[in-house]
């Protein structure tokens, strides 16, 4: 069975983190995910992976930084993956 980051890691921004982020309030000047394990037993995938992104406030220009650390777990439903749970650990 193959799984395409597409499929198990983009999905990872969540409701919350899409609202703030199409809000105009800040946009993301760089975004990149690395150390993307994925693990596949049965109907069940487990993903973990880095989150590295850079943000800029559209109103001041203040620049902050995301350091993350991201595990998902996913269960095939027929030819769908449906996200079960996600969490996430800041990191330095």
């Amino acid at each position: 069975m193959t799984i395409t980051r597409r499929e198990l890691a983009l999905p990872v921004l969540g409701f919350s983190l899409i609202a703030n982020a199409t809000n105009g309030k800040s946009k993301f000047t760089s975004l990149k995910y690395e150390d993307t394990k994925i693990r596949i037993v049965g109907p069940v995938a487990v993903v973990r992976f880095h989150w590295l992104g850079e943000q800029e406030s559209t109103a001041d220009g203040k620049k902050s930084s995301t350091n993350l650390h991201i595990l998902m777990n996913w269960v095939k439903q027929g030819s769908d993956w449906k996200l079960l749970s996600r969490a996430s650990t800041k990191l330095g």
